[in-house]
């Protein structure tokens, strides 16, 4: 019965497939002392030629449009910082380990097209709202729906039973999880960021990006990866005169926009610049070397 799954147990069926590279937890434990020099951390990355590479390309991509090109680990961390940087080692080594959990109920290339496309929005929206950490709404967009490669890997049969109930209902995803599962790949999402030992903002964001009022402190932050991720869903089903009800139809839920304070004229305005961007980034950020 899909009653004894629990998001955990299926996080923890696969977490040794998935573990986060070394460089993560060093990074984090670098960072977290209070004596650390910048050197301490090119250092360490530098020590991963393919991840190298990976940043510097990122860094010089339309992502970040420096007026000048950045050609060493020591110039992007002066010019980015380190949280950003950081964010970009897991968001890039997330990308790659996920790989693993290959699956045919999911087309990875759109899967990833999807979630950069999240990414890109839910950092445009921080960025219009003034919030204080814009790259990791990026790593909350991009990583929104990473439960879903581990519940469809751990639960093939019922993972289809889902997508065959979300057809023949007109029911969301998330809507067939629940009445199936008794729980949804957002919350699958959610353990497995607290496995990986992410922040707490990370883990909230994911885990409740479909209900942004139930993440408590990180209310805000899940609502911008809620709106980032039904428009970039949706977004060509919308225009600055749509009615609140043809929003909501679209699976905006209403507490999102007050959370976050923002208005659908000003999102609307945002999605052409991060399509243009989308493919660029996806390219470099789901590389794999």
């Amino acid at each position: 019965m899909a009653e004894k799954y629990t998001p955990e147990k299926l996080v923890s069926g696969v977490i040794n497939l998935v573990t986060l590279p070394e460089i993560c937890r060093k990074i984090n434990l670098v960072m977290a002392d209070p004596d650390h020099s910048r050197q301490d951390i090119e250092h360490l990355v530098s020590q991963d030629p393919a991840l190298t590479m990976r940043i510097l390309r990122i860094v010089n991509s339309s992502y970040y449009a420096l007026p000048r090109k950045i050609d060493r680990v020591d110039q992007a961390i002066s010019i980015i910082g380190e949280d950003d940087l950081s964010n970009l080692i897991l968001a890039t080594s997330a990308t790659t380990v996920l790989k693993r959990l290959g699956n045919p109920l999911i087309d990875f290339q759109e899967f990833w097209r999807h979630s950069v496309e999240c990414g890109l929005m839910a950092r445009a929206i921080a960025k219009q709202s003034h919030h204080a950490d814009c790259e990791t709404l990026f790593t909350s967009g991009l990583l929104h729906d990473v439960g879903k490669i581990v519940l469809y890997y751990q639960l093939p049969e019922l993972a289809r039973a889902v997508l065959d109930e979300s057809k023949m209902t007109g029911c969301r995803i998330e809507e067939a999880e629940q009445r199936l599962l008794s729980f949804d790949h957002a919350q699958v999402g959610g353990a497995l960021a607290r496995a990986w030992k992410l922040p707490e903002i990370l883990c909230r964001s994911v885990a409740f990006h479909h209900q942004p009022n139930q993440a408590e402190a990180f209310a805000i932050e899940a609502g911008m990866v809620h709106i980032a991720n039904v428009l970039s869903n949706r977004h060509g089903s919308l225009s600055v005169d749509s009615s609140k009800a043809e929003i909501e139809d679209l699976g905006f839920e209403p507490q999102a926009f007050e959370l976050t304070g923002l208005s659908m004229n000003k999102l609307l305005e945002t999605v052409e610049a991060v399509q243009e961007q989308s493919k660029e980034v996806q390219t470099m950020m789901c590389s794999g070397s």
